[in-house]
């Protein structure tokens, strides 16, 4: 968009010095005129290049940049080296596996689609439920969702955080059966 723009004022400056030399000139055609003033026509086009150039460098000096792009600080990535710690796995249905490497992970219908119908994913919540560690022990919370959530058959919803173990099942607004593989227990 900034190369549109400076090509745009560079070729408005351009034609504005030739139209003002083809105005104060005493010629009858614009053929004359390139003939007789090909030198003029060659500095104009230097005169607008240079004019273009450093209207476009003060422009981006002056215009602030937004304020999300001020107020936004870059993370590097983790290094590859260093694998990060799996928590906990959750098997889904497919036999895919969502690997747990922190400490406190939610879950939603975004981390379903393709794992369930598009029609069952309308039950499960945007936010439907997170997965805690805390004190080398891992917990489940359901985060109130209309449809709940149950563990090894036991409803959850409105319990707070319930401890989870490896082999638990996990059923999910009873769209989705998860079984869960804890890495710690």
């Amino acid at each position: 968009m900034l190369k549109r723009r400076l090509l745009t004022t560079i070729a408005v400056i351009f034609i504005v010095i030739v139209f003002i030399t083809f105005l104060l000139g005493e010629y009858k055609t614009v053929a004359e005129w390139l003939r007789d003033q090909w030198l003029d026509l060659f500095y104009a086009t230097v005169m607008a290049l240079t004019a273009g150039i450093i209207i476009h460098y003060i422009y981006i000096k002056i215009v602030p940049k937004p304020v999300t792009l001020q107020n936004t600080e870059y993370k590097k990535p983790p290094e590859l080296n260093e694998p990060r710690k799996i928590v906990a796995k959750l098997i889904l249905p497919n036999n895919n596996e969502i690997k747990i490497t922190k400490d406190e992970k939610i879950f939603g219908r975004e981390d379903f689609v393709g794992v369930v119908s598009s029609d069952d994913l309308l039950f499960i919540g945007r936010r439907h439920f997170k997965i805690i560690r805390m004190d080398d022990r891992l917990y489940i919370q359901d985060l109130d969702t209309k449809n709940g959530t149950k563990l090894n058959g036991e409803e959850i919803k409105g319990l707070g955080r319930r401890e989870l173990k490896g082999g638990d099942e996990i059923l999910v607004a009873k769209a989705l059966k998860i079984r869960c593989v804890a890495e710690t227990s």
